[in-house]
């Protein structure tokens, strides 16, 4: 009976579309200082991806067996994941790019991810969020949140949208 109603709600999950008002294009996505409406990224919600619901509550711990890790994308579409202390947020996904603000705190939410330069961490895979000093939101490296290779090599997969897209 169990692993009939766990088929049946797979289905209905993978059918059910979480609706939004509009996608948001690349040259929506805010690159710059000041274009967030809060300081606390952890209540702001800026922008809000429309996502199949079947690929929300994915946990990162998904992507490598027997990993209780503290990474998941979940129904509000949005990676929340422990992440290093004082990780900087750049205005563009590469190094040598301004810092706007830090990720003070070690558990942040990401709105999507993109690809920019290569990092620390062995890939070209960058993270968009607010940080915690301002309301500036801009992109961490991969390397700077605690999610295993399989994640970084395609976050979409786990749920999370592209910021591109």
């Amino acid at each position: 009976m169990r692993k009939r109603a766990r088929a049946v709600f797979a289905v209905a999950a993978s059918m059910l579309v979480v609706s939004c008002a509009a996608l948001v294009d690349l040259e929506e996505v805010p690159y710059a200082a000041g274009d967030a409406a809060t300081a606390d990224h952890r209540d702001a919600a800026p922008i809000e991806p429309a996502l199949d619901a079947g690929a929300a509550g994915k946990g990162v711990a998904d992507a490598t067996a027997g990993d209780a890790s503290a990474c998941e994308v979940r129904a509000d579409t949005k990676l929340h994941c422990t992440n290093r202390v004082n990780a900087p947020l750049h205005t563009l996904p590469k190094e040598s790019a301004t810092v706007v603000n830090t990720l003070r705190t070690t558990t942040s939410y990401f709105l999507c991810w993109g690809t920019g330069e290569l990092h620390a961490g062995g890939n070209t895979t960058w993270y968009y969020t607010q940080g915690d000093d301002n309301p500036n939101l801009g992109w961490t490296p991969g390397v700077m949140l605690n999610t295993p290779d399989a994640f970084d090599a395609n976050p979409t997969a786990f749920g999370l949208r592209n910021c591109a897209q």
